[in-house]
């Protein structure tokens, strides 16, 4: 047998568990690490530990020395144990002397170690945050292999304690690799700094072993005990035992243990003591039998308790306390060696041969040939067969089912007798009952008594129930919608015995369409009965039964109630009366229609154009004589042109209106209905659908009609007279030297048609004036006709363009358009021609001449006096043309140069301009003479510039035209005189007075023909003047 305690540290441990003098551990769970930190000297008060690297970053580190694997050896972590007694703490400060007590600790005593805390669960402190499982494992290491025994070599016990101080911080959440890294190391205890790679391979493998061991066993553990199976005396058997972790259901190795055996039992050597150690598997050992009275193996283990307590002290928070003795988990198993054997027997009697359901059954079991005074437990089988089977002795036959197991016990008297009777079953269906007896085998310190099983079938553990049935029936007609589908009825049955045949009746009754039934124990007086129908049905193994009656064909519409009856019966020991099911029950009434076949159709009321409005005539016929049919008429717009086709809705086709209409059928079955006018707006074809709804009238039904769509006589192709206008602009330039052409414009027509019409042109004299007018003046020239054509944009417009036309002479050109009747998608348009004149149909054009004038001086030498004039010669002028102009006469001083390139050279004076005028003869050309000039200088060139202004006749225009300066033909040079030669004498034979003249002075003498000469006076040799 095996026995289980519970785990232990159900509550926290207190210090007096643990305060009898035992050691306590501490260790620095999360100790510090620091590189490069000198070692405090030792004091009355220990240092406070560094900071863990893995908890403050607020602490710098420096890299571990190079050439080593563990680190300087400067640093120091604390550790160490603490005495409960004396509340003294020894801490280590791992450098390489050794402390006063001469193991390399030195101590401290700290009331607050008396009074610990245990920590449980999820723990988080200044030094790291652990698990609840990772606190189980570091308890586990600490309280193992935190405080290494002084009689291992130092070097062992320092690559210990930094495994154990290197796990820790791994279990509160840090790198392994860093923990092993950032230890001291075993050069802080004395070894040399050669070993420290070896040391540090060695201290990593405790480190995974520690870790794994404490995976595997950390927490509460559960001692297990199997006892052995008993025997002879004399005989020998086994019992094992083991401590198992309850988190990981290991068993435990490396646990003292202490097995005792007390009652009628040793250990094989004959000891009643075992004392060993617990491994990865249950310890078994042999025991002999040597008596009666019952064995018993107690068995404990020497576990530690491991758990982690912490000082109240905030300075020494950073120190776990481990387990401070050894708690011993105990489990203990019994059994007893066989000295007289047993054989009983059984036997039942129920408590009730013939029973009805309902009834309690019970058995009575008698039992003989038990050891006196024995408590026995057993069962009792209840098996069910059908009403009717034969039983028999022997095996369970195949039929039998069981029902239930009752469960009893008894205590034998002195004769080893003993009665008990079961607890009570309530059959619950007719059939046959039969109990099967069974006691369990047994044994007390000086006997044991074999089971029991009684047999199948004994005549006094059988009963027969029978049961009064209390069945129901109920029906489902099966029906459709209207009489179109036969009636039938669908009778359900339950509660019947398994198999019994069932029959009865169903009765159909008829009621007016529209009747209300309620449900009633009485037929209604107006229920006509249709028909009786007889019906039977056999009940299945849960009771169940399910007919249909024959279909029935019903002739109108109305409606049908059946009433169904079962028949008195008994089937299987089980009867049941006669049933008979209310009127109108609702899963056996149904309301029937009779379908009818009615026809609407329309007839539009239309014109053959917009102008007039349109409507919609609905006939319908074959509806029930006053049934009141409503429906609905759909109005359609499809463009024009759109092709219909009956039956299918265009995409394009748009829906207008909707128009119900309601009518009352008359005797015939007929009704009739108009619509509301329509006025339409556009031209197309308006389509009429019409529907009637579905409807019930007296029974008769009939369902949704809706007309096609496109039936001719449901729809009107309509025209529209548009009115649409054009308008041209004419495209011209100033002059005939560019082509002409005009742009008609339209707007106002049905998208998507094609325009057609002309253009006529005509021309008139030069500065002819016009007004609109819708007559063509009789002197207009048609000098083009252009037909045009156009299709009308998605706006209703259109344009086109006339071929160019080069007109010939100068003139007033004017265009006149006009629009071909037509029609398009529905609209029609006549005639439209436009007025004659238009401003934006018109255009004066002039043709323009370039023309050459020059002149010719009247004499090419002058001298003073004489007269001077110049004739202007022009071509290239419009016939008939007055051209008028100006000729400028310039003088150029003596000594100023004639230009050559035509600009007026500098010092050239303008002497006069003389205006001209003059007609061009029938080739364009003219001559005039300018005023005559007269001479009065005596040297120098004159030099005539002429210039015609622009003008225009008849439409032939042209620019002014100046002449070029210095033009040969346009110069004449002043002839200076010669003096004339006279002989010497007196200044009197000239009639000169010469009393005024100085000696010296010059006479010139002037004739008619000019200068005569000129001569000095002198004076005579006599001294006369």
């Amino acid at each position: 047998m095996t026995q289980t305690l519970q785990p232990r540290h159900a509550a926290p441990v207190t210090p007096s568990s643990y305060g009898r003098g035992a050691r306590a551990v501490a260790f620095a769970g999360l100790a510090a690490v620091g590189f490069g930190i000198a070692a405090p000297a030792m004091a009355a008060t220990p240092p406070k530990p560094v900071s863990s690297y893995w908890l403050s970053a607020n602490t710098n580190h420096p890299q571990p020395l190079a050439g080593t694997k563990l680190g300087s050896s400067q640093g120091f972590r604390a550790h160490g144990f603490v005495n409960m007694a004396s509340g003294k703490v020894y801490y280590c400060a791992q450098d390489e002397k050794t402390g006063p007590s001469g193991n390399g600790y030195n101590s401290i005593a700290d009331s607050t170690w008396s009074t610990p805390v245990r920590v449980t669960g999820a723990y988080t402190g200044t030094e790291g945050k652990y698990t609840a499982t990772t606190l189980e494992e570091a308890a586990y290491v600490i309280n193992k292999y935190g405080n290494p025994s002084k009689s291992l070599p130092l070097a062992t016990r320092a690559r210990m304690v930094t495994a154990v101080d290197a796990l820790n911080g791994y279990l509160a959440g840090n790198s392994k690799e860093h923990m092993l890294e950032a230890s001291p190391g075993l050069p802080s205890a004395g070894v040399p700094a050669t070993t420290a790679v070896a040391d540090y391979t060695a201290t990593k493998a405790l480190f995974n072993q520690y870790l794994a061991e404490a995976q595997k066993y950390h927490g509460a553990q559960t001692m297990v005990v199997n006892g052995a199976a008993g025997g002879k005396v004399g005989a020998t058997g086994t019992v094992s035992f083991g401590a198992k972790a309850n988190a990981s259901g290991l068993y435990v190795p490396g646990e003292t243990y202490t097995a005792t055996l007390t009652g009628g039992a040793t250990f094989a050597d004959g000891s009643t003591t075992k004392t060993g150690t617990t491994g990865t598997a249950l310890t078994s050992l042999q025991v002999k039998y040597t008596g009666t009275a019952r064995a018993t193996l107690s068995v404990s283990t020497t576990t530690p308790d491991y758990g982690l307590w912490i000082t109240k002290s905030p300075k020494w928070q950073n120190l776990w306390i481990g387990g401070t003795e050894a708690t011993p988990i105990k489990a203990a198993a019994a059994w007893s060696a066989t000295t007289n054997g047993y054989t009983p027997k059984l036997t039942t009697a129920v408590s009730i041969a013939n029973g009805k359901v309902g009834q309690s059954l019970t058995d009575t079991i008698k039992g003989s040939g038990f050891p006196a005074g024995v408590t026995v437990t057993g069962t009792d089988d209840l098996y069910f067969l059908p009403y009717g089977s034969t039983v028999t002795q022997g095996a369970v036959p195949s039929n039998a089912t069981k029902v239930t197991t009752l469960p009893w016990s008894g205590k034998t008297d002195a004769q080893g007798n003993l009665t008990v009777v079961t607890s009570a079953y309530k059959p619950t269906k007719a059939g046959i009952y039969v109990f099967v007896e069974h006691s369990a085998a047994g044994s007390n310190d000086t006997s044991t008594w074999a089971a029991y099983s009684g047999q199948f079938g004994e005549a006094t553990e059988s009963s027969v129930f029978t049961k009064a049935e209390t069945p129901t029936i109920a029906t489902q007609v099966q029906a459709g919608q209207d009489i179109s589908k036969p009636l039938s009825d669908n009778v359900i049955g339950s509660g019947f015995p398994s198999g019994a045949k069932v029959t009865g009746t169903d009765d159909l009754y008829y009621l007016p369409y529209g009747t209300k039934v309620t449900e009633s124990d009485t037929v209604p007086a107006n229920a006509v009965k249709v028909g009786s129908y007889d019906w039977s049905a056999t009940a299945d193994s849960d009771g169940d039964l399910q007919a249909t009656t024959a279909p029935v064909t019903v002739t109108k519409p109305g409606v049908y109630v059946y009433v169904e009856t079962a028949n008195a019966g008994s089937a299987s020991g089980s009867t049941w009366g006669k049933i008979t099911g209310t009127f109108g029950d609702t899963d056996e009434t149904v309301s029937l229609t009779s379908p009818t076949s009615p026809v609407v159709t329309t007839q539009i009321q239309a014109g053959t154009d917009v102008a007039k409005p349109i409507s919609d005539t609905i006939n319908g016929s074959g509806f029930p004589a006053g049934a009141t049919v409503t429906g609905n008429d759909d109005l359609y717009f499809v463009p024009y042109g759109t092709q219909i086709v009956e039956g299918t809705v265009p995409a394009n086709a748009q829906k207008i209106t909707t128009y119900t209409w309601s009518a009352t059928a008359d005797g015939s079955g007929k009704v009739t209905a108009t619509t509301p006018n329509y006025t339409p707006t556009k031209a197309g074809t308006y389509v009429f659908v019409e529907s009637a709804n579905a409807g019930n009238h007296g029974g008769y039904t009939w369902g949704k009609i809706t007309g096609k769509f496109g039936s001719k006589t449901e729809s009107a192709s309509l025209t529209k007279a548009g009115a649409p206008s054009v308008t041209t602009q004419i495209q011209a330039g100033q002059d005939i030297s560019k082509p002409i052409s005009d742009q008609i414009n339209g707007s106002g027509f049905p998208a998507g048609v094609s325009v057609k019409g002309t253009d006529d042109l005509y021309y008139l004299p030069y500065g002819t004036k016009l007004s609109p007018s819708d007559e063509v003046p009789a002197n207009a020239v048609k000098v083009g006709s252009y037909e045009w054509s156009a299709t009308s944009d998605a706006s209703g417009n259109v344009s086109a363009k006339t071929p160019t036309y080069t007109a010939a002479k100068p003139g007033l050109y004017v265009y006149r358009e006009a629009v071909t009747a037509g029609s398009g998608v529905g609209v029609t348009w006549g005639n439209i021609k436009g007025r004659f004149g238009e401003h934006t149909e018109s255009a004066s054009l002039v043709k323009n001449v370039t023309p050459k004038v020059s002149t010719k001086v009247s004499n090419t030498t002058v001298k003073q006096g004489d007269a001077l004039s110049d004739t202007v010669l022009g071509s290239g002028f419009p016939a008939g043309a007055t051209v008028k102009g100006s000729d400028d006469l310039y003088y150029l001083p003596k000594g100023v140069a004639v230009t050559t390139d035509g600009s007026i050279p500098k010092g050239a004076v303008k002497v006069g301009s003389f205006t001209w005028s003059g007609k061009a003869d029938a080739k364009g050309n003219l001559s005039t003479t300018t005023a005559k000039y007269t001479v009065n200088k005596t040297d120098g060139t004159y030099v005539y510039v002429e210039s015609a202004k622009s003008g225009n006749h008849q439409g032939h225009v042209w620019p002014a035209v100046k002449g070029k300066f210095g033009q040969k033909a346009e110069t004449s040079n002043i002839k200076t005189p010669k003096p004339p030669v006279v002989p010497t004498g007196d200044a009197e034979m000239f009639g000169v007075d010469t009393g005024a003249l100085a000696v010296g002075g010059l006479i010139t003498v002037v004739g008619a023909s000019g200068l005569i000469g000129a001569f000095r006076l002198r004076r005579k040799a006599t001294q006369e003047n």
